[in-house]
């Protein structure tokens, strides 16, 4: 896909477009910009440059104000004032540059000696919708603007664009991470399957975040990329994600157990474990009796909880030891040093050897059970903890004390007959 045919600078600090252009402008009335009908298509750009608001504000307040208050309505002027500006760094600091296409993007303007570059500045609208010259004045299919039913919009390829490069390589580590391979789960039964396309279908999960809605699965399926997670019209939360961190934390939102209680198959309980919070059912979070407190991780890390270790970012040395940006999600021990400075892997302490021999005293008692122990109460809980503390995903390392507890609790509460 070739997002530089028309709007090169296509990018969203390490987030993205998603919501918008859709309506307000009535058929025939739309902007023709500065250049007229004449021109064809032509990037707009700022209304009013020194208030930072695009011609798309007329319509789409709401979005353009959110959107003010992002790193995008800067974009120039922080890469002015870095102290490295340079030529090649401003198609991704403005609008439109596009030396293949001339479109009145801000490559013509920086050529024209008379034109305004301030209405061209930053990475406005444009930069991930396409130019607005003719929108709603002759028609969609003329206009070529993105909007959200476009699957285009929902490219982690628009992003990296320009949030790519030893300095801040965020595309490269998405494409090495399981989001961009979510679509590929039961032979690609996930992407269209209303059960899994909210938590493997990039716009399918924006609707279950926005709305709670389960039940939306788009024409045309993109993985986890950036606008899943992320948004480009607001600044409300840390890295502009759709939900604060903390408890409700987008993690969660499929990292978990999905309501499974002993009896039911444990799909992922990471949120569950993390938090002591696994369903026993009868308001308990493990066996009945039994006292369960939660490890450091989870009282320090409260706050941040996945992203302190699965977005943990390391500055950039050289060409040959580039900047992470923590996109590929998977944890360096290096997030744990600051906490445990002779750490060289995850088992700190033995504690990943001490859950893992846990777990498999607990196999060997559920593969010695017979039919008549399976039908028991003790089993199905036993069997219940053995898969959360497979699911989870980190050897006890989530919340060390709660997991192994509960598996010596289901070693000791369980014991196979054969029968």
């Amino acid at each position: 896909m070739n997002f530089q045919r028309i709007w090169l600078p296509a990018v969203l600090l390490l987030l993205v477009p998603v919501l918008v252009l859709a309506g307000g402008c009535e058929e025939d009335e739309g902007p023709t910009g500065p250049y007229g009908e004449a021109a064809g298509l032509a990037y707009l750009g700022y209304e009013d440059a020194s208030r930072h608001l695009p011609v798309c504000v007329t319509c789409h307040t709401d979005n353009t104000y959110g959107w003010r208050n992002t790193a995008h309505a800067g974009a120039l002027n922080t890469l002015y004032e870095s102290g490295h500006a340079a030529s090649y760094c401003l198609p991704c600091h403005t609008v439109g540059w596009d030396t293949t296409d001339g479109i009145y993007g801000a490559d013509d303007a920086w050529t024209a000696a008379s034109a305004d570059t301030t209405r061209l500045a930053d990475v406005q609208c444009e930069s991930c919708h396409g130019p607005a010259s003719q929108h709603n004045s002759l028609g969609a299919t003329v206009t070529e603007l993105l909007v959200p039913d476009d699957a285009e919009l929902w490219d982690a390829e628009l992003c990296g664009v320009c949030h790519e490069g030893t300095h801040h390589p965020y595309y490269s580590e998405w494409e090495d991470s399981a989001h961009a391979g979510s679509l590929a789960g039961a032979g690609g039964m996930v992407a269209t399957n209303p059960e899994c396309a909210y938590c493997h279908v990039a716009q399918s999960f924006e609707d279950f975040v926005r709305t709670g809605d389960t039940d939306f699965v788009p024409d045309e399926q993109m993985p986890i990329t950036c606008q899943a997670c992320h948004t480009a019209h607001s600044k409300d939360n840390p890295g502009q994600l759709r939900l604060p961190l903390g408890e409700n934390i987008l993690c969660a939102k499929c990292h978990n157990a999905e309501g499974s209680v002993p009896g039911d198959a444990v799909h992922h309980a990471t949120w569950e474990v993390f938090t002591g919070e696994l369903d026993f059912g009868s308001g308990l979070n493990g066996y009945p009796s039994e006292t369960y407190v939660n490890s450091t991780h989870t009282t320090l890390l409260a706050e941040e909880s996945c992203v302190a270790c699965h977005v943990f970012k390391t500055p950039y040395v050289s060409e040959l030891e580039p900047a992470g940006t923590g996109h590929t999600f998977e944890p360096k021990v290096v997030s744990c040093q600051g906490c445990h400075p002779t750490a060289v892997d995850f088992d700190v302490y033995g504690v990943q050897t001490a859950t893992q021999a846990l777990i498999d005293a607990l196999q060997a008692e559920i593969d010695a059970a017979g039919a008549t122990d399976q039908a028991t109460l003790s089993y199905q809980r036993a069997l219940f903890v053995l898969e959360a503390a497979e699911s989870e995903g980190s050897l006890g390392v989530h919340n060390t004390d709660y997991i192994q507890k509960l598996l010596q609790d289901a070693i000791d509460d369980f014991t196979p007959t054969g029968g």
